[in-house]
């Protein structure tokens, strides 16, 4: 999960050596509605491209002929093919530079005005109004239109300005935790690569909806100076998982840890690599109780995959995490039933989310009743009823000498299997995530955690907009004041406490 690259001396399971105590963040998903801006080339979160056809409905177009890295190859007679990008609000305004290679015709749409063109390089003034339109009209197959960059203002896209990835006021937000995890940015949940042509390219047309490459990641790590999480493709053959592990070993600067986890929530049915697990555990006869054929196989596929990170980074370099479910401590002790496994893993890790029984169907109309003070009464019950279960998760982890951390950790208050379309439901778990009560909770919920034996503790997540689907972010948008934002006040408030002591 986190990841950090070995020193060729023994390290201490601990986190960064800066980041104190150990709280880690979960980095939201790349995409071209998100709230928050990481790179200053904002064309990395372009969603892709989208067929049309001249006088037809959106989208209509045949299926494009697209290069290896995603950029059209040519045009068929009447088609054309658009980029969608900085399709919510919040994003940066003012002149922006553009930057592409190859021949063709292309041209803008949205609150934006071509203020200069030379070859290669035009100048966008975009103003606030999302949703940022490029449609390529022709393109010359001998020589396409493709590495369209679209740098934020302030950044020219050559000299060392132009070497960036990161905005600057993303790597400060990042550089506060102890460690990223990039379950998100892997695109991890029902992921479909399998071998290593099928990653994630620095050089692809976009990393939104594949995933981020790797190497940025690590890039990222090393210029926030913290330890990375990373997440294995459930179906990643034993090939990819040598190759990440390399690409790692050569990417990521010591003395940052690697955290390595296969998959995640392999625990949880609603995801491919569960049903996977399930599966394949069956198959190979782990037991005749489907769920627990389910937990054996990401516990056996887990110890493959660190058996290869350990002969790859060497084993005092990587963290080598096992999956379980916080509320049912039994899916603990199926993950570390196999001593061949637990000889090699390091800890076992956790969501102790709270307050997710408010999103019952059953009591939504009562729920959605309730005042803010209510609710936050009801989510301090459910970080009390957590505290068992991670004790008795922390017992069984100290039994088998592993530690306990948690890969995602917070408020869970969303509506689930029809209840998320209750509106009222919606609004006062929206309500109560922007009220002074949940700066409380979080700091709560975050010292049960510790008294109960809990390490590693990973917020989730780092910047998203509230909807029906949840209120993940810490914060909303992207350059949302602190004073707006309480969960990310806890988080301040953590940190500061744990450094005055």
């Amino acid at each position: 999960m986190n990841a950090v690259l070995l020193p060729l001396v023994l390290l201490p399971l601990q986190p960064a050596a800066d980041a104190s105590p150990p709280v880690g963040l979960n980095l939201s998903g790349v995409r071209d509605y998100a709230s928050e801006f990481p790179f200053i080339d904002v064309f990395r979160s372009a969603r892709t491209w989208v067929a049309q056809r001249d006088g037809g409905k959106w989208g209509s177009g045949e299926p494009l002929d697209l290069r290896p890295d995603g950029y059209p190859a040519r045009l068929k007679p009447g088609q054309f093919a658009t980029a969608i990008l900085l399709n919510a609000p919040g994003y940066p305004t003012g002149t922006y530079t553009l930057r592409f290679d190859g021949q063709g015709r292309f041209e803008l749409n949205g609150d934006a005005e071509v203020t200069s063109k030379s070859s290669g390089r035009w100048e966008v003034a975009i103003g606030p109004n999302p949703n940022f339109l490029l449609h390529v009209r022709e393109t010359d197959p001998a020589d396409p239109l493709r590495n369209f960059r679209l740098y934020m203002p302030g950044f020219e896209g050559d000299g060392e300005a132009g070497t960036a990835t990161f905005a600057p006021a993303f790597v400060d937000r990042c550089r506060r935790f102890a460690c990223l995890r990039f379950m998100d940015w892997g695109e991890t949940n029902n992921s479909e690569i399998a071998t290593w042509d099928d990653r994630p390219k620095v050089d692809d047309f976009s990393w939104s909806s594949h995933g981020v490459p790797i190497e940025t990641m690590c890039e990222l790590s090393n210029e926030a100076a913290t330890d990375a999480w990373f997440c294995v493709p459930h179906l990643a053959d034993d090939d990819y998982v040598r190759r990440m592990a390399e690409t790692i070993r050569d990417t990521l600067d010591a003395p940052r840890r690697v955290y390595i986890e296969h998959s995640n929530e392999v625990w949880n049915g609603q995801f491919a690599q569960a049903r996977y697990a399930g599966d394949t555990g069956q198959k190979r006869g782990l037991s005749d109780n489907r769920y627990q054929a389910q937990l054996r196989y990401h516990a056996k596929r887990s110890g493959e995959i660190f058996a290869i990170f350990d002969d790859v980074l060497g084993e005092d370099r990587v963290v080598c995490v096992l999956g379980a479910q916080s509320v049912n401590p039994w899916t603990t002790e199926q993950v570390v039933s196999d001593p061949s496994v637990t000889a090699r893993a390091d800890a076992v890790a956790i969501a102790p989310y709270f307050g997710g029984r408010l999103g019952d169907p059953k009591t939504a109309a009562e729920v959605a009743r309730m005042s803010n003070d209510e609710l936050a009464e009801r989510c301090r019950e459910s970080i009390r009823e957590n505290a068992a279960a991670i004790a008795k998760t922390k017992t069984i982890c100290d039994a088998h000498g592993l530690d306990l951390i948690a890969y995602e950790a917070g408020q869970h208050l969303v509506g689930r299997q029809g209840s998320e379309n209750n509106e009222a439901l919606t609004a006062a778990f929206h309500r109560l995530n922007r009220d002074a009560a949940m700066k409380t909770l979080y700091v709560e919920a975050y010292e049960s955690w510790a008294e109960n034996g809990g390490g590693l503790w990973c917020a989730f997540a780092s910047v998203a907009r509230p909807s029906k689907w949840g209120s993940w972010g810490l914060k909303e948008y992207d350059d949302q004041p602190d004073a707006e934002a309480p969960k990310w006040q806890a988080i301040d408030t953590i940190l500061k406490r744990a450094a005055a002591q």
